[in-house]
């Protein structure tokens, strides 16, 4: 009888043995995936064409000066809007650069006192890099480049000049990726065109120094998407 029972416990352990054998001779054969593989890279939210629109307010100092003396300084104020369109890509997980154009129509319009002399300022459009943080579905960015603006004066005397003011442009903002195609923004921009100088009806030298601060809330639409452009 203890020799049936011994004869029987080590059958049984002889068939475990080969089950774990067995087992393990199993998995040496099958083809196991490296686990950086099997972890999804993070989504690119950014990388793409966009197109996208604006609203914002538009803030003008332009200071007159008369055979170099100062006259007069005038603030025509405008609400501007308009389109924007651009191309980003992620260079590294958190970091963004850029190339965008933006265009604005506006119209303000300025007096001087006693009504001698009127500035207008009317489009307005801004060719920026930009360069920016990701973290996630928000980008803190700052752009810089050239800007253009519509620019006209006339005074009592008859004379008028209309002229497109080229200059520089810089500023930084916030945008919010809602999904993958849609994101909202708001951004500052500070403008500077300097100074323009021109002949007056009387051939006297007068000149115009004019600088800008915008803010602007937009929303744009991203074209390309799919997964991430790094760490392929």
């Amino acid at each position: 009888m203890t020799s049936l029972k011994s004869a029987t416990i080590a059958a049984t352990a002889a068939l475990t043995l080969f089950d774990v054998a067995a087992v393990e001779a199993a998995d040496l054969g099958s083809r196991r995936e490296p686990i950086a593989a099997m972890i999804a890279a993070p989504a690119d939210l950014w990388t793409g064409f966009y197109l996208g629109g604006h609203l914002g307010y538009r803030t003008e100092s332009t200071s007159i000066y008369f055979e170099n003396f100062f006259y007069r300084t005038v603030h025509p104020n405008s609400v501007v809007g308009g389109l924007h369109a651009g191309y980003n890509m992620l260079v590294s997980p958190n970091i963004l650069l850029g190339l965008e154009a933006a265009g604005s129509i506006g119209g303000g319009s300025a007096t001087t006192p006693g009504g001698y002399a009127t500035v207008k300022s009317g489009w307005d459009a801004q060719f920026r890099a930009r360069a920016g943080f990701v973290h996630g579905q928000w980008l803190v960015f700052a752009a810089a480049g050239l800007a253009l603006q519509d620019q006209r004066y006339e005074d009592i005397d008859g004379f008028r000049l209309s002229k497109t003011r080229l200059g520089w442009t810089v500023g930084a903002g916030i945008e919010y990726a809602i999904d993958p195609a849609w994101r909202v923004r708001a951004e500052y921009l500070y403008s500077n065109f300097g100074t323009s100088t021109a002949l007056d009806n009387y051939n006297s030298p007068f000149s115009l120094k004019t600088d800008t601060h915008t803010f602007r809330l937009g929303v744009s639409y991203r074209f390309a998407t799919g997964g991430s452009a790094f760490g392929r």
